[in-house]
């Protein structure tokens, strides 16, 4: 088993503050799939978090199966989606379902919390996603490229009354690295913790050819819904022919 990153207060932290990126991607595919005339049917949640996409998927009557490396996110996601199907591992690990879509929301192929991801597992990975969309499916999903990385590295923060985080991010060659700080309120106290996370960076350009080598037809995107893209994010909307 690996270990889980996101533990509880990061987990609590990027639930309650840094949810407005899967939610702008949900209601983008949800209108997507709305426009193509698809309003039912399985969207799996690839690295769902605190389920915050899949309940805006679940809402409009769609039945949502999530996974996820972090047990905290996953306990979120099954208080906030009960008729959710969640289960706790990597994605490589995975048997794809038949769905209508499927999304991968915050540099879920990036994150290196399992070794084994990397370009060629995440070719591997897009064809398994090809294979289990029905025709028509929809593949959205954003990737980290070699924009994403600081030219030195670089400190940011947000505080509120209950909790406050910190971050560091640096980087060397292909690889992004955030060493994350955490203070969250326990009655008078804060309680610390710390997790770095490790992204290996990937050429946007090599990630289209590999779509649609597999078969997808690939659109480019800059935002969610109106929720624009940091830079070096880049997003993908991909469609089974």
């Amino acid at each position: 088993m690996l270990d889980s990153p996101y533990r509880t207060d990061l987990a609590l932290i990027h639930d309650a503050g840094f949810g407005h990126f899967a939610a702008g991607a949900a209601r983008m595919m949800v209108r997507e799939l709305q426009r193509r005339g698809v309003k039912d049917g399985t969207v799996i949640d690839v690295g769902c978090g605190g389920g915050i996409a899949s309940k805006i998927v679940d809402d409009h009557g769609y039945n949502v199966l999530g996974m996820d490396l972090s047990e905290s996110h996953i306990q979120i996601a099954r208080r906030r989606v009960p008729d959710g199907e969640f289960s706790v591992g990597s994605y490589l690990d995975q048997t794809l379902a038949s769905s209508v879509a499927i999304m991968a929301i915050g540099e879920i192929f990036n994150y290196g919390f399992d070794p084994r991801c990397d370009r060629h597992t995440f070719r591997k990975f897009i064809v398994g996603v090809f294979q289990a969309l029905k025709p028509g499916g929809l593949f959205l999903f954003d990737i980290a490229g070699p924009d994403r990385a600081p030219d030195r590295p670089t400190q940011t923060y947000r505080d509120t009354d209950d909790w406050t985080v910190l971050v560091e991010t640096s980087s060397n060659a292909d690889r992004l690295t955030r060493r994350i700080v955490t203070f969250v309120r326990e009655g008078r106290r804060f309680r610390r913790d710390a997790e770095t996370h490790q992204l290996k960076l990937f050429s946007p350009t090599q990630v289209v050819d590999d779509l649609r080598e597999t078969g997808f037809e690939v659109s480019e995107l800059d935002r969610y819904s109106d929720v624009e893209f940091p830079v070096g994010l880049h997003g993908f909307l991909a469609v089974k022919d």
